[in-house]
């Protein structure tokens, strides 16, 4: 026994594993917890039909598995699996691009470098899903060389009247501003995330060709999206139906506010890339009139039969296109 297996509660789902080394990986989460479930996906293990206390094998694929680990598990768990030399490598392209150290840059101008770095290997007309999830995973990448720069500054700033620190010397009041420029940096790069998913979204939609209005301001932490004008039946032959998408990275229990004030629209989207969320939760937002969104190398993570109920960004982007065929030419343009 020891700290972690002592908090072990009866029921709880346990993972265990050997690694390629021989170490014994177990991965536990509580019964029946979007975590729980969580790690079923990652590993295709399902419980079934288990009996407390009842061992099933996992067979694990020999083939490469097609999901987006990597952001999985930054985003789920706070792990990450590029060594120290990725990073540094990220850091010396960005200190070239980024060459102030006082400049920071903007969300839409870190987007876009983003983009620039990705270059022809992201495939934006033919593969929208497997492109919106390879940006956002550089992005996250890029923002991770980032911080140690962004929390320099922070610390400069803090400390400006002072030549040097020396740890055993700090007072109360160091250490509490150390602190707070660090959690003040780790929540402006979490906001940045959610930014980056906006402007990598807008700028897909619009090498599709698909006409939108932006709402709100996606550097600010209000609500964003797309306001999107369609000939649909719901619509009238001079007024256009509107519908809305709005994209979030994570959503866990606050997804309704990202639907503040826009009551007024019926067709709502949701796109996400969030891997944990229930069915309970899936059928509150189809009682509320949204549409769940998933890129697909996400999707697929989901059961089947929760599958049926997302569409994928590109399935998405095919049916605003059928819907803006016989639009005016005025509302068929980005604003």
């Amino acid at each position: 026994m020891n700290d972690v297996t002592e908090r072990f509660a009866r029921g709880t789902q346990l993972l265990l594993a050997q690694t390629k080394v021989g170490k014994l990986l177990v991965i536990a989460a509580p019964s029946g917890s979007e975590a729980a479930g969580l790690v079923r996906r990652v590993f295709a293990c399902g419980t079934d039909g288990m009996a407390e206390g009842e061992v099933r094998p996992v067979q694990l694929s020999n083939q490469k598995l097609d999901l987006p680990l990597l952001s999985i598990l930054a985003r789920e768990f706070g792990l990450t699996l590029d060594d120290g030399s990725e990073c540094e490598r990220r850091g010396a392209i960005l200190d070239e691009a980024f060459p102030s150290a006082d400049h920071f840059p903007s969300a839409p101008e870190f987007s876009r470098f983003v983009r620039e770095q990705c270059g022809a290997d992201v495939d934006l007309l033919g593969h929208p899903d497997e492109a919106l999830v390879a940006l956002q995973e550089e992005e996250e990448r890029f923002s991770a060389a980032l911080e140690p720069r962004l929390l320099r500054q922070a610390l400069r700033r803090k400390f400006a009247g002072e030549r040097s620190l020396q740890l055993e010397k700090m007072t109360a009041r160091q250490f509490d501003d150390i602190l707070e420029a660090t959690s003040s940096t780790l929540s402006s790069l979490k906001t940045r995330s959610g930014c980056a998913l906006h402007h990598h979204v807008a700028h897909i939609l619009s090498e599709r060709g698909v006409s939108y209005t932006e709402r709100g301001d996606a550097d600010d932490a209000q609500p964003a999206g797309f306001i999107l004008s369609v000939a649909d039946a719901m619509s009238e032959a001079d007024h256009p139906a509107e519908r809305f998408l709005a994209s979030k990275p994570e959503l866990k229990d606050d997804w309704r506010k990202v639907f503040t004030d826009i009551e007024d629209i019926r067709v709502k989207y949701l796109l996400t890339l969030d891997c944990s969320i229930s069915e309970a939760s899936l059928e509150d937002m189809t009682a509320a009139g949204v549409r769940l969104v998933v890129p697909q190398p996400y999707r697929q993570t989901y059961p089947a039969s929760l599958q049926r109920r997302i569409i994928t960004f590109a399935d998405f982007i095919e049916e605003v296109l059928e819907f803006q065929k016989n639009l005016p030419d005025a509302d068929r343009r980005p604003r």
